[in-house]
């Protein structure tokens, strides 16, 4: 807009800078320019100073004279000359736009002057109002006609099409024309005191802590209540569970009543699963205190000079698909160093020394192994499972086991679980 503007300037003759925020310029008989800047018409020279005092005085009354009458609907500035006719059907969009552009040129320069504002109060919750730019609404109007006047004279039903962009801005020039600027403090002051008091007397919002007046006349919070009435805590703030059934507490009635069926069955459904959430804590704390007895009874058959044959059996025979994998954490957390940092299956095999002849080794290899595909088959990984069972069968069907190919199909193994288990828990 301020490029139009300026290019408009020069071609009537102002040589001066355009002052920051102008919409408008014209010349005046008295060689003066008026230029619009939000609602103030102000008189410069040429050169871009102020007019002087008499010289804006005379070119203030032009403007009066001009500007009258713009406010109250009627147009009595000259109307944008007429579209030239079309040279050819033939012309090209190019063409067609650059007509499009002279024509909203012209009207600019037509477009009447003046100033004036709305003021809008909704039912005293906000304040505030909107400024209308007269001068503006009535360009933006004027380029309306052009431009449908302009798009009607183009055949073949293409006038639409060319002037899409036309219309686009001269919508946005509508936009331009008002400005709102509303203060929503007052409404805020209002509303927010009102919504404290639905929350307090909304029982759906009612939580624990909410203060209430009783039936006796007490203050008690809402928690107090429900303790005083035999009314149980639920995962829910603000629900109580009494009976199998469930309620809360309405501060207009002063007394706990029963929500409806939903609120109940997803107040239920909270329930269940807090305490699906703490039998699986208790259950994991067990778990892991049971693995952690495992990997010492291990550690302890297996450390210093020989080996407690009987113990190291037995204590594998612990192990299942439940928890192997805390028994291999907390070895490799807890005594793998104690073990030279090996693994626990490194352990258990360098306490067998074998290669032919195995089978005390094989036992505890594919007793350690069946735990695992038992955990991979709950998460799922039932192809991995089967293709470590199918490598350690392998190794030990063979009239020479490698310990290296047994152990690292078992561990490859814990590592699929591990990296199933960390998925799920992120998840």
């Amino acid at each position: 807009m301020s490029g139009d503007l300026t290019s408009a300037a020069r071609g009537l003759g102002f040589t001066g800078t355009l002052p920051k925020g102008a919409t408008d310029i014209q010349k005046d008989g008295n060689g003066h320019y008026k230029v619009t800047v939000g609602n103030e018409v102000k008189i410069f020279n040429a050169d871009g100073t102020p007019a002087n005092d008499n010289s804006l005085a005379s070119a203030a009354q032009d403007n009066s004279r001009s500007s009258s009458g713009s406010n109250s609907g009627s147009r009595t500035e000259s109307q944008p000359q007429s579209q030239p006719q079309l040279q050819s059907q033939s012309q090209s969009q190019p063409q067609l736009q650059s007509q499009s552009q002279s024509q909203s040129q012209q009207s600019s320069q037509n477009r009447p002057q003046g100033s004036g504002m709305g003021e809008s109060v909704f039912n005293g919750s906000f304040s505030g109002g909107f400024t209308i730019d007269p001068a503006a609404m009535g360009n933006a109007a004027m380029n309306t006609d052009a431009i449908l006047q302009f798009g009607s004279e183009i055949p073949f039903g293409l006038g639409g099409q060319f002037s899409q962009a036309a219309l686009a801005q001269n919508i946005m020039d509508y936009v331009g024309a008002a400005s709102f600027n509303f203060d929503f403090s007052n409404y805020m002051a209002a509303s927010s005191p009102q919504s404290d008091q639905s929350v307090s007397q909304n029982p759906s919002v009612a939580g624990g802590d909410t203060q209430v007046t009783d039936s006796d006349g007490n203050t008690k919070t809402v928690a107090q209540l429900a303790e005083d009435g035999g009314y149980k805590k639920t995962a829910t703030d603000g629900v109580y569970q009494k009976n199998g059934k469930y309620y809360k507490y309405n501060v207009d009635k002063k007394e706990f009543e029963k929500v409806a069926e939903a609120e109940a069955k997803k107040a239920k459904e909270a329930d269940d699963k807090k305490a699906a959430d703490a039998a699986k804590e208790a259950s994991d704390k067990e778990i892991d205190a049971e693995a952690a007895s495992i990997a010492e009874d291990l550690y302890d058959a297996m450390k210093g000079a020989g080996t407690k044959n009987d113990k190291l059996q037995q204590t594998i025979e612990r192990i299942n698909k439940d928890n192997v994998m805390a028994v291999m954490k907390a070895w490799d957390e807890n005594f793998a160093d104690g073990m030279d940092g090996e693994t626990l299956l490194e352990s258990i095999q360098g306490e067998h020394h074998t290669g032919w002849f195995g089978n005390a080794q094989e036992k505890q290899e594919k007793l350690i192994l069946d735990a695992l595909v038992g955990r991979a088959e709950e998460l799922g990984l039932i192809n991995e499972a089967h293709a470590a069972r199918a490598k350690v069968n392998s190794e030990h069907s063979a009239w020479f086991t490698s310990d290296d190919t047994v152990r690292a199909a078992i561990e490859n193994l814990y590592a699929k679980i591990k990296a199933k288990e960390a998925e799920q828990a992120g998840s």
